[in-house]
């Protein structure tokens, strides 16, 4: 028996050997490595940086719902009036106003002559042009 043939039956027939040939290409030219360096860097700086605001946009928005649980306006556990999702800028105008009422009371707690109330009063000029400057 050959060894293509088993038992009778016709031979088997072999595809023939496949040979791949690769061509090289020419090398590119320098201006087109550059470019492509000159993009992929592009590309790289464009990810990173939008892997940075991503972050950024992240804590800030991870500062804001630490800021919500901590006042009373913004937190259903001290206000049943809080049912709908509130926005941002909302939690900080509440932020500026809780802050004020606070310093308000320590106000009307603290003596007339009391280095603490000068500090008070010098916050809350700050705060006051800080929220002129907001509203803008």
């Amino acid at each position: 028996m050959s060894d293509n043939k088993v038992d009778g039956l016709p031979p088997i027939q072999l595809p023939p050997t496949i040979v791949h040939y690769y061509i090289a290409s020419a090398p590119l030219p320098e201006a087109t490595v550059k470019k492509s360096n000159k993009e992929g860097a592009a590309v790289a700086r464009r990810s990173s940086h939008s892997a940075v605001e991503k972050r950024r946009r992240e804590k800030m928005n991870d500062k804001i719902e630490r800021l919500k649980d901590l006042l009373p306006a913004c937190n259903p556990y001290y206000s049943t009036s809080v049912q709908q999702p509130i926005h941002k800028l909302s939690v900080l105008q509440a932020s500026i106003d809780y802050i004020g009422q606070l310093h308000h009371q320590l106000e009307m707690r603290l003596p007339k002559d009391s280095p603490l109330l000068k500090d008070i009063s010098a916050i809350r000029d700050r705060l006051k042009k800080n929220q002129e400057v907001f509203e803008k």
